[in-house]
């Protein structure tokens, strides 16, 4: 029993024992530590200093369109700047693209990280990098600015035809229809004045004048009456057929002067009124034609110029550009030599005093063997 429990005590650690014994160690302790950490030093602060930006593009567009896939885009930049290499080392002039991705949450933005030995290593390298792209699809801007133009010179040259030709052509048409119609209006007029009513004037004349002979006759019968019976039948017989083609005579002038009233108030008023205001469905049309369809045509025309005009001189194209600050370091990211000495302090200490818990296990070894 004795014998356990002295074997116990002897396998407890005695931290007075310890604390000793790194005590009487303390010289190599903080020996050892210092040369890790002036080691540690060393390298960091002569490893050549790594530097990097950051920055985000903005994938250019013209309209509501990029110019290429973001992530068509991305797998591009990735070889031609040999991004997904692990062996391509940072050298002088020469900065490494470390990561191109895609902005989660928008996909027009490209996110850029590039490290190299200087920051104006770097600054040059992402001009480099949008300049490629802005390069590379140079030609979608050039065939868009041919397009627009092409398009403004197509509008400009159909409101110049609408404006000029196409608006005088309606016009001739319209004064040639209305010439012909006034012209057909003014024939059927000239043909009831000097012929209908020339030959209505001279019938209304003629049978005046026969009114004039019977009413003559008449009288110059009534004065030659006699008492002979005979001769009185036969008097009354003459006065009686007169009387009656007087009658006929008075209806037709009659008639006739009420046919005379009728085309001069009616017919000729009328074709008066119609030479006054012009009615044909084709000159309808055209004056339709020439008062709306025309000037709405020349709108929406001068509508569509001024959209194509402002695609030239707006927001509505981009090229591939920087969106914001490039983030910069003042100080390099590598190697970071605070960091370094700490730990190198540390794990030195820590290092050294399992050495010396070390050396101590050996020579305790060694003692129990002579013994």
């Amino acid at each position: 029993m004795e014998k356990e429990i002295r074997t116990i005590q002897e396998d407890e650690i005695d931290l007075k024992e310890l604390f000793k014994t790194l005590w009487q160690k303390r010289v190599f302790i903080v020996v050892f530590t210092f040369i890790i950490t002036v080691l540690a030093g060393v390298y960091s602060f002569t490893r050549t200093p790594i530097y990097e930006i950051d920055s985000t593009y903005r994938i250019g567009f013209i309209g509501d369109k990029l110019i290429e896939k973001p992530n068509v885009l991305e797998q591009k930049l990735r070889l031609i700047f040999n991004v997904d290499n692990p062996d391509k080392k940072i050298e002088k002039n020469n900065p490494k693209i470390t990561e191109i991705k895609i902005v989660k949450g928008v996909e027009n933005f490209l996110k850029i990280k590039i490290q190299g030995l200087s920051n104006k290593e770097l600054l040059d390298k992402n001009k480099e990098v949008l300049d490629f792209i802005n390069n590379d699809y140079k030609y979608k801007y050039e065939e868009f600015f041919i397009n627009t133009k092409n398009k403004i010179k197509d509008l400009q040259y159909n409101l110049n035809y609408a404006e000029k030709v196409e608006k005088r052509k309606i016009e001739k048409e319209i004064e040639k229809i209305e010439k012909e119609l006034t012209l057909k209006i003014e024939n059927k007029i000239n043909f009831l004045k000097k012929v209908k009513l020339n030959t209505i004037s001279n019938k209304i004349k003629f049978y005046e004048k026969k009114l004039k002979e019977y009413e003559k006759n008449i009288i110059k019968i009534n004065k030659n009456k006699t008492a002979n019976k005979t001769e009185g039948i036969l008097v009354a017989t003459q006065l009686q057929t007169i009387q009656t083609l007087v009658m006929s005579v008075k209806d037709k002038l009659e008639d006739l002067k009420q046919l005379k009233q009728n085309i001069l108030i009616l017919q000729i008023e009328k074709l008066e009124f119609e030479k006054n205001n012009l009615i044909n469905e084709d000159l309808k049309k055209l004056q339709v034609n020439l008062d709306i369809e025309l000037p709405k045509k020349i709108y929406d025309l001068n509508q569509k110029l001024l959209k194509e005009k402002r695609k030239l001189k707006t927001n509505y194209f981009k090229k591939t550009y920087a969106e914001g600050e490039i983030l910069k370091h003042k100080y390099p990211i590598k190697p970071k030599k605070k960091l370094i000495v700490v730990v190198s302090f540390v794990t030195g200490f820590i290092l050294s005093i399992f050495l010396v818990f070390f050396m101590q296990f050996i020579k305790s070894f060694k003692e129990d063997e002579n013994e």
